[in-house]
C-alpha cells in the first residue's frame, strides 16, 4: 500500500542518498560509550544529504531542550505521519501500542535521554526467524526545526521517530518505505502470523473474530481498496481515505436507545482526518449515550484521527482487513492450546529448485491442499486440516528461476515428524564409536573447535570459509568459489539435530565423506551437489493419526 504526502514531496527520493556511518563519528571519535549491542552492529543511519540548505539532520537535543524517549507511556497518539508515504508502517506501530509487552520487545525501554546517554538507541525486529537488533544514532530529519517524517503530538517525545529511523535502516532507506504491507511490519514487529480477509466475503460471525482478535492482543488494520492510481488517498464523501491504511484500536458494543449496537475504533495515522458518519466524534448518536459508556469507551471529540464507526458501515466502506496473531489459534473458533513449531530453511536455486509453480511443469501430481492464489507479499501462510497420511510440502515463488532464500514453519496440534525428501537416500551411517578417541581423532575435534567457535557449532558461514579453503587448495578440481547458499544446503543435508549448524558427529560423518569423494571420484561430488540442491525442493511432514491441523508458513528472505 502506498500513502503519498505532499508537502516535500519532491525532495523525498533524494533521501535515498542516506549514508552509513560508525557511531564513534557521532560520538567525537570514540565508541568507548557504547553499550554491548552497539558494538555488534556499528553501521547506524546517520546523515541525509541536504537539499538546497531546507533539509537538515538534526539530534534530538538540539530541535528540543528537554527531549524525551517516552513522555507518559507509549500511545497510538505518539504516532502522527509526516511527509513519507508509510501509512502502512505506521498503521502497525499504532497496533504495537495496544500490547504493551510486545511493545517492549520492539523498543527496549531501558533506553533514554539522561544520564549516561551515549547519543544511540537500539530496536529489535522479527527477521529471518530470529530477533535482530538494530542501533541507531539520534540525528532525524528536520525542516524548520520540525520532524518531517513521523512525530508525537507531544513536540519532545521522540519514542516513535527513531522507531521509523531504525525501520528505514532495516529495509535500507526512509526511500523504501514509501509504501508497503501492514501485515509484513506487524510480523516484523512480532514474528506472528498473518491472515488477510476481504469484509465483502468474510464469514458472518467477521465481528466476533475481530472481538477474539484484539482480546488476545492481535495487531489488526484496515484500508479501502481503489480501482486507480489517481484515486491514491482519495476523500470519500464520509471523510475516508482511499488506499490508505488504518489501524483498528477496539471494538465493543455500546447500548443505544435500549439496544445494543456493534461499533468500531478506527484510526487514521495521520493523526487527523475522521470518518464523519454516523457514530463519529461529533455525531448526534453520541448525545443519546450515558456519561459512564462514554467514559467506558474512551470516546473524545478530538481531531485525533480516532474515530469509532457502526461495525456495519464498516462494513460497507471498508474493503480489506489483516491480522498479525502473536499464535496461530483459529479466531474462528473458541478453543486455544500449545502448537507445536517446526521450522524449516532453505532456498530456491536457479536451475535446480527454484522451478516456479505447476504452470511450468508438464506434470504435476495433484494436491490435497494448497495457499491461496500466489500474491506479491514477503510471508503467506494458511490453514489445512488433513488426514493421517504423509504429505510433501512444495514451497514456491510464482515464476520459476527466482532465487531466494526461505523458511518454512509448521505449526500443528501435535509433533509432526518433518524431514527432507530425498532424506532417506542420501543419509550417511551413523559412524560406530570408538570407545577411545585416537590421535588423529583428536587432533580433528581441536580443528573442529578452532573451525566452530565457543558455540561448538559450524554454521553456513564458517562451513562455506572452510571448505573454500580446502577445494581452492586442491587439484583436479576446478572451481570458482562454493556458495554460502550451497553450505546452507549441505548443513540442510547433515543436519540430524534440526537446530541448522553441524556439531561435531556430524560434521564429522560430513568430513569423511569429503575426503572419499576427493580422494576417490570426483563426480561423487558433483553429484552430491546436485542432489542436495534438489533435496530444498520439498519436505516430507509425517502426521500421526491425532495430528489434527496445521498451519504452514513460508517467508521469503
Amino acid at each position: 500500500m502506498e500513502c503519498h504526502r505532499s508537502v516535500i514531496k519532491a525532495i523525498i527520493p533524494q533521501l535515498n542518498s542516506f549514508s552509513y556511518e560508525n557511531p564513534g563519528d557521532v560520538l567525537n571519535g570514540t565508541d568507548a560509550a557504547l553499550p554491548g549491542s552497539a558494538l555488534k552492529d556499528r553501521t547506524t543511519l546517520s546523515n541525509i544529504e541536504f537539499i538546497e540548505n531546507h533539509l537538515s539532520a538534526g539530534e534530538s537535543q538540539d530541535i528540543v531542550k528537554d527531549p524525551k524517549f517516552i513522555l507518559g507511556g507509549a500511545t497510538r497518539t505518539d504516532i502522527c505521519q509526516g511527509d513519507l508515504g508509510d501509512c502502512w508502517l505506521l498503521a502497525a506501530i499504532a497496533s504495537l501500542t495496544l500490547n504493551e509487552k510486545t511493545l517492549s520487545r520492539v523498543v527496549p525501554l531501558d533506553q533514554n535521554f539522561g544520564p549516561g546517554y551515549a547519543g544511540i538507541f537500539h530496536f529489535q525486529f522479527w527477521q529471518h526467524n530470529e530477533w535482530l537488533d538494530v542501533v541507531i544514532d539520534d540525528r532525524l530529519p528536520t525542516f524548520k526545526d520540525r520532524l518531517v517524517f513521523v512525530h508525537s503530538a507531544e513536540h519532545n517525545e521522540f519514542w516513535s521517530a527513531l522507531l521509523e529511523k531504525a525501520y528505514a535502516k532495516l529495509n535500507g532507506s526512509y526511500e523504501a518505505l514509501k509504501g508497503g504491507s501492514t501485515i509484513e511490519a506487524m510480523e516484523d514487529f512480532t514474528g506472528g502470523v498473518g491472515e488477510m480477509y476481504e469484509v465483502k466475503k468474510a464469514p458472518d460471525n467477521f465481528y466476533e473474530i475481530l472481538e477474539k482478535a484484539l482480546k488476545r492482543s492481535s495487531m489488526v488494520g484496515c484500508s479501502i481498496d481503489t480501482s486507480s492510481a489517481a484515486e491514491s488517498e482519495a476523500r470519500t464523501p464520509f471523510g475516508l481515505i482511499k488506499g490508505h491504511a488504518y489501524s483498528v484500536t477496539g471494538i465493543d458494543e455500546v447500548s443505544y436507545q435500549g439496544q445494543k449496537v456493534q461499533l468500531i475504533r478506527i484510526r487514521n495515522p495521520w493523526g487527523q482526518v475522521e470518518w464523519n458518519g454516523p457514530w463519529s466524534d461529533n455525531s448526534l448518536e453520541w448525545r443519546l449515550v450515558s456519561p459512564s459508556e462514554k467514559k467506558r469507551l474512551a470516546q473524545t471529540a478530538l481531531d485525533d484521527g480516532e474515530f469509532w464507526m457502526k461495525f456495519e458501515d464498516f462494513k460497507v466502506h471498508f474493503d480489506k482487513v489483516e491480522i498479525c496473531n502473536l499464535t496461530p489459534d483459529s479466531l474462528e473458533d473458541n478453543t486455544t492450546q500449545k502448537w507445536e513449531v517446526t521450522i524449516h530453511e532453505g532456498s530456491w536455486v536457479r536451475g535446480s529448485t527454484a522451478g516456479g509453480c505447476r504452470n511450468f511443469l508438464g506434470k504435476y501430481h495433484a494436491s490435497k491442499a494448497r495457499s491461496k492464489t500466489y500474491i506479491n507479499l514477503r510471508e503467506v501462510s494458511d490453514r489445512f486440516k488433513l488426514p493421517p497420511g504423509d504429505y510433501i510440502l512444495v514451497p514456491t515463488t510464482f515464476e520459476p528461476h527466482q532465487e531466494a532464500d526461505f523458511c518454512l514453519r509448521i505449526f500443528s496440534e501435535k509433533k509432526a515428524i518433518t524431514d527432507f525428501l530425498l532424506w532417506l537416500i542420501l543419509q550417511p551411517p551413523n559412524p560406530t564409536p570408538s570407545p577411545q578417541e585416537t590421535e588423529e581423532e583428536k587432533q580433528f575435534r581441536a580443528l573442529f573447535e578452532q573451525i566452530s567457535g565457543k558455540d561448538m557449532e559450524v554454521a553456513a558461514e564458517e562451513l562455506e570459509y572452510v571448505l573454500n579453503a580446502v577445494l581452492k587448495n586442491t587439484k583436479d578440481i576446478k572451481f570458482k568459489k562454493l556458495s554460502l547458499i550451497s553450505c546452507r544446503n549441505i548443513i540442510s543435508l547433515m543436519d540430524t539435530s534440526g537446530n541448522g549448524k553441524l556439531e561435531f558427529s556430524e560434521f564429522k560423518v560430513f568430513w569423511e565423506k569429503l575426503k572419499k569423494w576427493i580422494v576417490g571420484d570426483i563426480m561423487h561430488c558433483i553429484c552430491f551437489s546436485m542432489l542436495v540442491a534438489i533435496s530444498c525442493l520439498a519436505y516430507y511432514v509425517y502426521a500421526d493419526k491425532n495430528a489434527g491441523t496445521g498451519v504452514f508458513i513460508t517467508q521469503k528472505f
